[in-house]
C-alpha cells in the first residue's frame, strides 16, 4: 500500500491529529494501544533512554541510539510523512512545543556523541550538526523508503548508514 493511501486511513489520521495537537505521552500511548499508531515527532525520550542506559561503551550506546531512532520512524512511516507535510499548518505554540520535544529527544543522541568525543572515539565535532545529520538519516528511511526498499531492508539501511 502506498504511503499516500495509508495517510487516508481514519485511525492513522486520528493519530496524526493527536500528534499535531501536541498530545501528551499518555494520550499518544492510548492512541497507539487503541489504534496501532504513534507520533514520531514525539519519539519519547524516556523510552529511548531506557534502551541505551545500560550500554557502557560510548560508541555502542551511540549506535543503539541511532538504531532506535531509525526504527521509531520505520515503524511510523505514515505519521512521519504526515508530520513533514502538516507541521506548517499548526499554530505557533504547537510548533514550538514540537520543537522543544524534538530538542529533548536530540539531547539523548547528543549525550552519546559527547561521550564518544570525551572518550577519544571521535574528533571534537559540532555535536548539534552531527545530531541533526543522524535525525535526518532516521527520517530519510520514512521519507525515501520507496527508493531504498527495493535493494535493502531497514536493518541493512541502518548498518550501512552507521558505517558512513
Amino acid at each position: 500500500m502506498q504511503v499516500s493511501e495509508r495517510l487516508l486511513q481514519p485511525h492513522e489520521r486520528r493519530g496524526a491529529e493527536l500528534c499535531a495537537r501536541g498530545a501528551s505521552q499518555g494520550q499518544a500511548a492510548g492512541a497507539i494501544d487503541q489504534e496501532g499508531i504513534a507520533c514520531p515527532a514525539k519519539s519519547h525520550p524516556s523510552g529511548a533512554k531506557k534502551i541505551i542506559v545500560g550500554i557502557e561503551e560510548p560508541l555502542r550506546r551511540l549506535h543503539m541510539a541511532v538504531r532506535t531512532h531509525c526504527r521509531v520512524h520505520e515503524s511510523r512511516v505514515a505519521a512521519t510523512v504526515l508530520a513533514y507535510r502538516e507541521t506548517k499548518s499548526l499554530s505557533r505554540a504547537r510548533r514550538e512545543d514540537i520543537k522543544q520535544k524534538e530538542l529533548a529527544t536530540n539531547e539523548l543522541i547528543a549525550a552519546c556523541v559527547r561521550d564518544c568525543v570525551d572518550s577519544g572515539l571521535m574528533t571534537d565535532i559540532d555535536v548539534d550538526m552531527f545530531v541533526y545529520q543522524i535525525v535526518m538519516f532516521s527520517h530519510m528511511w520514512a521519507l525515501k523508503a520507496w527508493h531504498f526498499q527495493p535493494r535493502m531492508n531497514v536493518e541493512t539501511y541502518i548498518e550501512t548508514g552507521l558505517k558512513l
